[in-house]
């Protein structure tokens, strides 16, 4: 058994998996968090066979699917699958089958509700969200798929920003009233249309919406106390568009970008934390509509959410 512990969000995460190749695929996400010596206060384990008739995904109709997923709530715990993977979560224990070694990346994208389940207990969320920081003020980016969270993403790191996440982050609730974010290492993937070198040097991925994606070495660790929320969004307005945005805006967003919420004692674990973050200065980033422009653009706009922050603070 391959095993290690690292720290999330400072938690300490013990990883076990039967050979090197599933260790690899289930700590991938997690690259961006140091490994520790401190007793692990949850694990994850895969475990190469499938799961007996007994853990088998129920036979009735999902309690709820996101994101691709399908959840069963049974007894204490959860059972979710994905692409044919199998996983449970009960406590601080989850469990994930993975009998084809070539499921790794399907098994990432359960690592992160693997970690919801678990981190959420402590006061730590995994969200589905971005994050940019500057001067050690952080902004979490909030958007459905498309709405242009990986574009700024990218411009600010074209700009010297540091890129915790464009997809996914950890939110540190246990510094309350500070909230801090931390970077969650799944490969960013950005919009090869912005431009410039960092979406020129990465891989073209010839998915529909033509993005490149990047090393998970240009990612920032964290954490870093977030300042504003930021609503990405696409604007008819050459410039693009900064308004403020409402509490009423944001606090679904932030239930929809928290994927444990199925789960109805972790859904209520992060309702207050979602209160909080709706008292923090909140606006709608519009991206510029010209392409050629929205780079330089999101960047600046990104800067005004800073000034204005410095201002109202």
């Amino acid at each position: 058994m391959d095993e290690r512990t690292v720290d999330v969000a400072g938690i300490p995460v013990r990883l076990c998996a039967p050979d090197p190749g599933r260790a690899a695929s289930l700590a991938a996400n997690l690259a961006g968090f140091p490994d520790t010596g401190a007793e692990p206060r949850a694990t994850l384990t895969v475990v190469a066979e499938p799961p007996s008739a007994a853990d088998a995904a129920p036979t009735r109709p999902p309690d709820d699917e996101l994101l691709g997923m399908r959840f069963w709530r049974v007894g204490d715990g959860m059972v979710v699958t994905m692409a044919g993977l199998v996983l449970h979560a009960r406590g601080s224990e989850v469990v994930a089958y993975q009998p084809d070694p070539e499921d790794g990346t399907w098994l990432e994208e359960l690592v992160a509700f693997a970690l919801a389940w678990v981190l959420g207990a402590h006061g730590r969320f995994v969200l589905h969200a971005a994050a940019v920081a500057r001067d050690d003020r952080a902004l979490l980016v909030l958007g459905h798929t498309g709405a242009g969270k990986s574009t700024l993403s990218g411009a600010c790191l074209e700009a010297g920003w540091q890129l915790l996440g464009d997809d996914q982050v950890v939110l540190d609730a246990s510094t309350a009233p500070a909230l801090l974010v931390h970077g969650f290492h799944h490969a960013p993937a950005v919009p090869r249309e912005i431009g410039g070198a960092v979406a020129g040097g990465g891989a073209a991925l010839g998915d529909p919406r033509d993005r490149a994606e990047l090393p998970r070495n240009v990612l920032w660790a964290g954490g870093v106390p977030i300042v504003a929320v930021v609503l990405a969004g696409h604007s008819d307005d050459e410039a693009g568009e900064l308004v403020p945005a409402t509490a009423t805006a944001v606090f679904p967003l932030l239930l929809q970008s928290f994927p444990a919420t199925v789960d109805p004692g972790l859904r209520a674990a992060f309702f207050p934390v979602a209160g909080d973050l709706t008292r923090l200065p909140c606006f709608e980033l519009r991206h510029a509509r010209d392409a050629a422009h929205r780079r330089e653009r999101a960047v600046a706009l990104a800067g005004d959410v800073l000034a204005a922050v410095s201002r109202d603070g």
